[in-house]
């Protein structure tokens, strides 16, 4: 996925649940332009964006969040429901907030407003959307506390990485180290 300098988004490759936003799940091997945004659809110009596993992200020259793909655990974080097959905005608590980045994992995803607040939405099974005991699903994005501001994610397989006041804090399953912490995890 990529955006153009005029703000408009490409996807190619496999779209069985919508990843490249096209409105429809037709894999493509040359790139497609997404709906709903960039200046081709008559929508909002894109300034970045950043893809999950089976669902994209992308953040407007407003810094609205937008989402589609993939919804299976809620990551589009729209809601609970159906796959989207063109962006939608992402709604809950980041409705209309400024958003400075976002990171898409396997099932869930992360993304920093633009104080540096960090929010975590999607499948939680491991605690990669770091809330502790609640490993719910979240199919809104769900503020999460930091002790300070957050400068970068990342949203990986069943974890998930955050830096907040130059310290690197790790959430999720840790069978492999991945979370960076000695010995076994969930």
């Amino acid at each position: 996925v990529f955006a153009t300098v005029a703000g408009d988004v490409y996807a190619a490759g496999w779209n069985g649940h919508g990843p490249i936003g096209d409105g429809g799940r037709t894999d493509s091997a040359t790139p497609v332009c997404a709906r709903v945004v960039g200046p081709a659809n008559g929508g909002p110009p894109i300034v970045a964006v950043a893809a999950g596993w089976r669902h994209t992200l992308a953040i407007d020259a407003a810094r609205e969040l937008w989402a589609w793909g993939w919804n299976g655990w809620g990551q589009l974080g729209v809601g609970a429901g159906d796959d989207g097959l063109e962006p939608a905005k992402v709604g809950g608590p980041l409705a209309g907030v400024p958003v400075a980045f976002a990171s898409g994992g396997w099932r869930h995803t992360l993304a920093v407003d633009g104080e540096g607040r960090l929010y975590a939405w999607g499948w939680g099974a491991f605690g990669q959307t770091a809330r502790g005991a609640d490993r719910s699903d979240a199919p809104l994005p769900v503020p999460v506390p930091m002790p300070a501001a957050v400068a970068c994610v990342a949203a990986g397989w069943r974890h998930s990485l955050a830096v907040a006041g130059g310290d690197a804090f790790a959430f999720g399953r840790n069978v492999d180290g991945q979370c960076g912490a000695v010995g076994a995890g969930g």
